[in-house]
């Protein structure tokens, strides 16, 4: 939760100080993904986030969104199940 609420205080400085010369920041969150940072769990864990979580192509869309998406130009903050 902390690094998430320093992103957005991160990206609305960031905004603040540089918006006006062209620079923008978005913070964006992949969500829960289904990668290898869980393969110390149980194989019954894995294969349960495997169909529960999204997959590490699904997670990486707010970062591409973020960058090369037509986005709002007031946005600051995307997530996977919610995008402007």
């Amino acid at each position: 939760r902390e690094s998430k609420l320093a992103s957005i205080l991160f990206t609305i400085e960031l905004n603040k100080r540089y918006g006006q010369k062209g620079i923008r920041s978005i913070a964006v969150n992949p969500g829960s993904v289904s990668s290898d940072i869980w393969r110390n769990e149980s194989a019954f864990t894995q294969k349960l986030y495997r169909m529960v979580y999204l997959t590490p192509k699904q997670g990486s869309s707010t970062s591409i969104a973020g960058s090369i998406g037509n986005l709002p130009i007031d946005a600051i903050y995307l997530q996977p199940y919610w995008q402007p």
